[in-house]
């Protein structure tokens, strides 16, 4: 590996851990009884289920962030340092976003009957 394709692909790598940690974070720094965009309540934002889907959040960005580092590698080890960059940054990207819509059904799921129908009648 020459000098160049180690900074493309170390700047890769740090990519990979930048956007996956700020993937990580942004569930936990949205307003108390919010989550994934959909109000759960208070009560139910504190409680078990918020642990699990915190948790299935967690192991799938984990699955994406190393199947994003192995494709960018694995192509870049054929000696194609910047499609590698590419391809495995957009795998990133792109796997995050069905990632996202499943976890945000998910808690919409959680959400207590009586919050969602105040949550629609404030909507509407």
């Amino acid at each position: 590996m020459n000098r160049e394709a180690a900074v493309v692909m170390a700047f890769f790598t740090f990519r990979v851990f930048l956007v996956g940690t700020i993937f990580f974070v942004f569930p936990r720094i949205s307003r108390k009884g919010l989550m994934f965009g959909t109000y759960l309540g208070e009560e139910q934002s504190e409680g078990s289920a918020r642990r699990r889907l915190l948790h299935t959040w967690d192991r799938g960005l984990a699955l994406i962030m190393l199947s994003s580092l192995i494709v960018g590698w694995s192509i870049g080890v054929t000696g194609r340092w910047v499609p590698g960059n590419l391809i495995g940054t957009a795998v990133l990207l792109l796997s995050f976003i069905p990632h996202y819509v499943r976890t945000y059904r998910m808690a919409g799921g959680l959400a207590a009957p009586e919050v969602k129908r105040q949550a629609m009648r404030s909507s509407a």
